[in-house]
């Protein structure tokens, strides 16, 4: 009987320091949380001001870019998935792998956009100052390259 008092006492302990330790941490975050304030969005645009006209057909593409990360065989550690035997699977890199390949795959994604004679590009992910894609400032790749396009970046 007093063995069994003990073990409860030590699991009860136990769960007391767990929520515990929980609650600190959600706690933290709640109380560390800042929302990034919203900001005007400023035009960069180009002297040849074309006005868009109704019943005309615009090209457009979104593309996410993925932080220039995501080469053939990268695998996001948020993602799962199945591989062709039926195995389930899941990603493993948080960031780029290296800054070579940074550069390669956002100019990969630039020359793709180039080919497709857009008139709206809508990229996603372009990082500015990230250390996941080694502080590479993706966006400034993209207007340097693209000339021709209005930018705007948020």
């Amino acid at each position: 009987m007093k063995r069994l008092r003990k073990i409860i006492n030590i699991s009860l302990l136990f769960i007391l320091v767990l929520v515990l330790g929980v609650g600190e941490y959600c706690g933290y975050i709640l109380l560390s949380y800042k929302r990034i304030g919203d900001t005007s969005l400023d035009i960069e645009s180009k002297a040849n001001k074309e006005v868009l006209k109704t019943n005309e057909t615009y090209n457009m593409a979104t593309y996410n870019i993925g932080f220039g990360a995501y080469s053939q065989d990268f695998t996001f550690f948020l993602d799962t998935g199945y591989d062709k035997e039926g195995n389930e699977t899941c990603g493993y890199y948080s960031k780029a792998r290296s800054k070579e390949e940074v550069y390669f795959n956002v100019n990969g994604a630039k020359e793709t956009i180039k080919s497709l004679d857009l008139d709206f590009a809508l990229l996603q992910e372009v990082d500015i100052k990230s250390t996941r894609s080694y502080k590479i400032n993706q966006n400034d790749i993209f207007k340097e390259e693209l000339k021709d396009y209005d930018n705007v970046f948020s």
